[in-house]
């Protein structure tokens, strides 16, 4: 369980690193939610069709686990794309300021710290998400969804012109 701690407060701490780097160089919100939509449905309804997909294809998923799966998102969709949007306004409120020079230290530290607070709601309902998939998984489904997960090795990218690249996912439950 130790592990599993230390990989959520891994996750986040690159999530904010990310969004302080993408703050810097952010186009602002009213562009992302204008932008055109393939297949006509948002990024995020993609993205979760795509997850499902992959889920459902990597982990042989059992049509009774399929569906637990899409009731679980149901549930929890909502806020996370609320809570999305409040962070993409967020950013662009803060990349604002930090351009213009709006305001004092204090009032973007503030702004910052309001854009902090948001993506600690995100990752607390993506955490949700996760502990609600991991729940619906077999023991042996389980290994494979820490192999196809974002944090696992098979996913790092070894540093720009070092030739090498990452090792092998190791099978089963990490120790």
């Amino acid at each position: 369980m130790n592990r599993m701690l230390a990989i959520f407060l891994a996750l986040s701490l690159g999530a904010n690193v990310g969004l302080v780097l993408r703050v810097l160089d952010a186009p602002p919100a009213a562009q992302h939610l204008k932008r055109p939509h393939r297949g006509g449905k948002p990024f995020l309804d993609r993205a979760l069709d795509h997850h499902l997909e992959r889920l459902s294809a990597d982990l042989a998923l059992r049509a009774e686990q399929q569906a637990a799966l899409r009731e679980a998102h149901g549930v929890l969709f909502p806020s996370i794309r609320r809570t999305h949007q409040a962070i993409e306004q967020q950013r662009d409120a803060v990349a604002r300021a930090f351009a213009e020079e709006v305001g004092t230290p204090g009032a973007f530290r503030a702004r910052v710290q309001g854009l902090q607070q948001t993506q600690g709601l995100l990752d607390s309902l993506l955490t949700e998400v996760l502990l609600a998939e991991v729940a619906v998984l077999d023991p042996d489904q389980r290994a494979g969804y820490i192999e196809i997960s974002p944090w696992s090795r098979r996913y790092q990218k070894p540093p720009p012109g070092s030739g090498s690249s990452p090792p092998p996912p190791k099978s089963g439950l990490p120790h």
